[in-house]
Parts: structure tokens; C-alpha cells; sequence
């Protein structure tokens, strides 16, 4: 059995009765209830790449830098790049990250890649990102979603509008407009995105319930729920790493408008190449 991600009773009893509370008391309990199904699912990563599914993908991408490439260009960060500037970008930002924590891993770098995005593209950014001297290279990818959806809101309508790397966007507008009226959510939020390692959903889970609380529930929960099911469970993700350096004994030939899709079977962890084009 689960164990709760936090003592709803213990803040409840923490911070007395008021007005409805009663009733708020009881929405929280839900809601945390609802995260607590979410607590094991693999990493989610916001992003408006269409990834492929891969049943097989097993690492996590927790302390690890993340390019988000899609059929019309790579970013880093939010940021336009391409393969001939993502090297030093990549060497900058690992730097900044390396040094506010200790258990990041800066020896590899992730990509997130849209399942349309052509060859000669993916395999252009991931050799450069090798020559730089980072040759373990991973590949998110989706997993099988075990969470069941909560009920349908407007969320679900307003983000089946958003296509690519409008998704993001979207999300962020949801997310400004549920916790309008609660700063202690507000807050919780922001700290959520300070954090480069742990289990999102427990530190999440970890401060939402007393938020809720303090604010009598005066927000539209279940927007929130909705909300937190496209945060952390609506698309599981996980990782294959692989090592990539130009005199690799097996090189991953493929035409250059193969796409991700499909250039990604071809993909195994562990494996060793390098990309080229036919």
C-alpha cells in the first residue's frame, strides 16, 4: 500500500477551523489523494515535443540538462539553437547548473525529440553535442500512462487547442489563472520550479495541501486537478542513454528525412555510434 505523501489531518488540526472549512478539509484530501496516485509515475517534462513511445525506456532524466528539439528547430532552455551554437550554450548552462547543485550530472545531455523531426536535424545537433566532449547522450521518450484522468474541465479543452510547442504556454496559462487568487499556491508553485532533483510530486504534494488550506480553498479545484494531472502524470516520460564519438565501430547510418519516429527503433541503450547520413 501507497504510503500518504502528506498529513492532511496533522495541518488541518495545525491550522484550526474556519469558515467552510469543513468542506475544504475534505477537497484537499482528495486532491492529495489524487497526487498521491501520480508519486511513482516516471519524470514529466514540459515540453511540446511529440515524443515517441518506446515501452522499453527505463532511465530517468532527474539532474540532467534537456534540448527540446522539434521539426522546425532545437531549444535549449526556451532558446533558439542550432548545431553550430548549442555546444557552448550547452558547456555555459551545464556550468551554472553543475555549481548550485552537486548531484547534477554534467557529463551528459538529454534530448527530447518530436517524432516528426528529420535525421540529417537530430543527427547534425547530437554529433556536435559529442565532439564537444559530451558522449553520453540520452533520448526521452513517453511510457505508458497508468494515471487515470480526473473528470473533464475546461483545461482539457483549453489545451487540446494547443498543439507543439504551444502546450507549454498553455499550461502556464492555466496554472497564472487557477492560483490567481491564492499566493500561498502561487508560492508553492514557484518553489517547485527551484528544484533540479527530487520526486516533483512529493514536494509538490508537500506544501499544496497547507496552501489550499490557508486559502479556504478558494480556487477552482478541480481546474487544479486537471491542472496537476498535465503536469505530472499526463505524459510519463523516461530515457535510453547511449555513448556517441566519432570512431564508434557500428555508425547509425539513415537518409537524411527519416523520421524521429522512426530512426528512434534503431536506438538501444548502451549501444555505441556515432550519426551520419546516407
Amino acid at each position: 500500500m501507497r504510503q500518504p505523501l502528506v498529513a492532511v489531518g496533522v495541518i488541518v488540526a495545525a491550522l484550526g477551523c474556519g469558515k467552510g472549512s469543513q468542506e475544504c478539509q475534505v477537497e484537499v484530501a482528495d486532491f492529495v489523494d489524487y497526487l498521491n496516485t501520480m508519486k511513482d509515475e516516471p519524470d514529466v517534462l514540459a515540453t511540446g515535443a511529440k515524443l515517441p513511445l518506446r515501452a522499453n525506456a527505463k532511465e530517468a532524466m532527474k539532474t540532467v540538462l534537456v534540448v527540446e528539439v522539434l521539426p522546425t528547430g532545437a531549444r535549449l532552455d526556451g532558446i533558439p539553437v542550432d548545431a553550430t551554437s548549442l555546444p557552448n550554450k550547452l558547456m555555459d548552462r551545464i556550468q551554472q547548473l553543475a555549481t548550485a547543485s552537486s548531484a547534477f550530472r554534467a557529463d551528459q545531455v538529454w534530448f527530447a525529440i518530436d517524432e516528426a523531426t528529420p535525421w540529417n536535424t537530430v543527427a547534425d545537433l547530437v554529433d556536435a553535442t559529442a565532439e564537444k566532449g559530451f558522449g553520453k547522450i540520452g533520448f526521452v521518450f513517453a511510457v505508458a500512462n497508468k494515471v487515470k484522468p480526473p473528470p473533464h474541465t475546461s483545461v482539457d479543452d483549453e489545451l487540446a487547442r494547443a498543439v507543439g510547442q504551444e502546450r507549454p504556454a498553455a499550461l502556464a496559462k492555466v496554472l497564472r489563472e487557477v492560483t490567481a487568487p491564492c499566493k500561498q499556491m502561487q508560492d508553492v508553485f514557484q518553489n517547485l520550479a527551484t528544484y533540479q532533483t527530487g520526486n516533483k510530486v512529493e514536494i509538490f504534494a508537500s506544501g499544496i495541501g497547507k496552501a489550499l488550506l490557508d486559502c479556504k480553498c478558494n480556487v477552482n479545484i478541480p481546474k487544479l486537478r486537471s491542472a496537476a494531472y498535465y503536469i505530472f502524470g499526463a505524459t510519463p516520460m523516461r530515457g535510453v542513454t547511449i555513448n556517441v564519438y566519432r570512431d564508434a565501430p557500428t555508425p547509425l547510418a539513415l537518409p537524411a528525412a527519416t523520421p524521429w519516429r522512426e530512426a528512434s527503433k534503431q536506438v538501444n541503450a548502451g549501444m555505441a555510434t556515432w550519426f551520419t547520413i546516407q
